[in-house]
């Protein structure tokens, strides 16, 4: 508990600095407990939240446009988080991360700091605003949790009543950047291997130079062939990861102490857990922020809080969603701050959409949006078995004229306990991990029974339960790689053939098509649905 001890000692010297005064018993009382009065002449909490981060990053299809938007991010929240950008003792910062954040600060300096703020935010990305809201530090009935939440109020109220980024009007005699279309072009540089000149606003040049400063991007790729899963027209994927209920937490917290240490070990969870699956994977070097000379590519738009935002090679994005997931949870259990917090189990949603290289980036993410609500409906809402899950997955493939998740619902939200249904989607992590076991063992079948008769069987799901089980018992009478697959898709049978589980109706309807969260599903519609977009950290890279 080091880790606690030195961020107490370093908070106190926080609030003293604010308070105009030395550390105290009073002080070392109000960081551990938030309760009680604070000596001097007082002190303010003062919040800020960037007004929309994604509409920031993603302000632009541009891969390299993106990449530069969010290295203005990460080192914005570096001068924060040091408070070398606020002019603050960084021991006066309490938390800072994903564009928010929360310091103590002297009442005479609130305004000097606020403007600080919304200067800081348009130098380092000249379009992107925050809120700022302010609370004295009063004795009495407020505790230091009631008037967290009162800012969180306020921000969420001025957010609404100001509206989000600066976007200033274009007149009609004035170019349009050629980049974003939203803007007026300010210059005009050659860009690409051909040196064409391109017309680009402001912002867009900040960040397409920003973005090239990796080698990787010397030659300004502007979709994501660089990223996607092979070069001649593969697919790339948006991970969305949300942390389940953290905001809540945070908001429940009732001293400096536990919302910084709190706030600081979620944020540190994510990112490590992140970085350790990307080198797993080939995606980045050990120790390093690059990607891999000899792996794939990877953006990390946004990486704060909570909240992740991940660009990632269409093959890999369902699995590394999954060991993400499952990562953060074991880190979770065993961190010793959140133990100390009495923090219960935590969990974490993520949804994956997958599409082609050339797919627009703000659809993608708007599609990996939803499906991450459609995880957390898993993790809100009881399943057919009357529980709930702790952590959700959605995925989806996203092609041109595909319907988008927003208009059609997954069957397990309509169907009831007696039901057979065709997707189990959303999963929870427990049922994916078990997804992904049968998957293995499918794909090795595929290769003695042919890819083409497992397509026809998710033909005959489409039939009813019935005409599934009688085309799969004929499959079974027929080849012995089908009685094969059926008996190793059951967890108690690893090799070997099995004629009485082969051949019984009831017992091969468990095998292709077992219960998900007291639901009957046919999860090899949804392996079908992956088939060509599933690549364990072990495999090689295909060709």
């Amino acid at each position: 508990m080091n880790d606690l001890v030195t961020l107490t000692n370093n908070l106190v010297r926080g609030f003293a600095k604010a308070l105009g005064t030395e550390p105290n018993a009073e002080i070392v009382a109000y960081v551990k407990d938030g309760q009680g009065s604070l000596p001097g002449d007082g002190a303010c909490l003062l919040a800020w939240d960037a007004n929309s981060i994604h509409s920031f990053v993603f302000d632009t299809t541009n891969a390299t446009g993106i990449r530069g938007a969010s290295d203005a991010l990460k080192r914005l929240d570096d001068r924060l988080l040091t408070g070398t950008g606020l002019e603050l003792d960084r021991n006066q910062i309490l938390f800072a991360g994903g564009g928010r954040g929360l310091a103590v600060v002297a009442r005479a300096d609130v305004d000097h700091i606020s403007q600080r703020l919304h200067a800081l935010f348009a130098k380092e990305t000249r379009i992107a605003t925050c809120s700022v809201e302010s609370a004295p530090i009063v004795a009495g009935d407020y505790s230091f949790g009631d008037q967290v939440r009162a800012l969180d109020q306020a921000i969420a109220q001025s957010r609404l009543l100001t509206g989000p980024d600066a976007e200033p009007m274009v007149p009609f005699f004035a170019a349009r950047c050629g980049v974003c279309g939203r803007r007026a072009a300010a210059v005009k540089i050659p860009r690409g291997t051909s040196r064409e000149e391109r017309l680009e606003c402001e912002p867009c040049y900040r960040r397409i130079q920003e973005g090239k400063k990796n080698v990787r991007f010397q030659n300004e790729p502007t979709d994501y062939e660089s990223i996607a899963d092979n070069v001649k027209g593969g697919f790339f994927a948006v991970v969305y990861f949300d942390g389940n209920g953290i905001g809540r937490m945070i908001l429940n917290l009732q001293s400096p102490l536990d919302y910084a240490a709190f706030s600081r070990t979620i944020s540190d969870l994510v990112r490590d857990a992140f970085n350790s699956l990307a080198v797993g994977y080939g995606l980045r070097e050990e120790g390093g922020d690059a990607p891999s000379a000899k792996g794939s590519a990877y953006q990390r738009p946004i990486c704060g809080g909570d909240d992740l935002v991940a660009i990632l090679p269409g093959d890999i994005a369902v699995p590394f969603a999954r060991d993400l997931l499952a990562l953060f949870q074991h880190r979770a259990d065993g961190n010793p701050v959140l133990q100390h917090l009495g923090v219960g189990k935590l969990g974490a949603s993520a949804g994956v959409a997958i599409g082609h290289a050339k797919f627009p980036i703000r659809h993608l993410l708007a599609e990996s949006e939803a499906l991450l609500k459609s995880a957390k409906k898993r993790v809100y809402t009881k399943g057919a078995d009357g529980r709930k899950a702790r952590n959700g997955l959605d995925f989806g493939i996203v092609t041109d004229g595909s319907p988008r998740i927003e208009s059609v619902e997954p069957p397990r939200w309509a169907a009831r306990a007696d039901d057979f249904i065709l997707s189990g989607r959303p999963y929870s992590l427990d049922e994916f991990a078990r997804l992904s076991s049968r998957f293995r063992v499918v794909r090795d079948a595929a290769r003695g029974i042919g890819r083409t008769q497992l397509f026809s069987v998710a033909d005959y799901a489409q039939a009813g339960a019935a005409q599934l089980r009688n085309h799969v018992l004929y499959q079974v009478g027929r080849r012995e790689g089908w009685r094969d697959l059926i008996c190793k898709l059951g967890s108690s049978r690893e090799t070997g053939l099995d004629l009485e589980i082969a051949l019984d109706k009831e017992k091969c309807m468990d095998q292709i098509a077992p219960r998900y969260g007291g639901l009957r599903v046919f999860d090899l519609a949804d392996m079908l649905d992956l088939y060509d977009h599933w690549r364990e950290p072990d495999q090689e890279v295909s060709p």
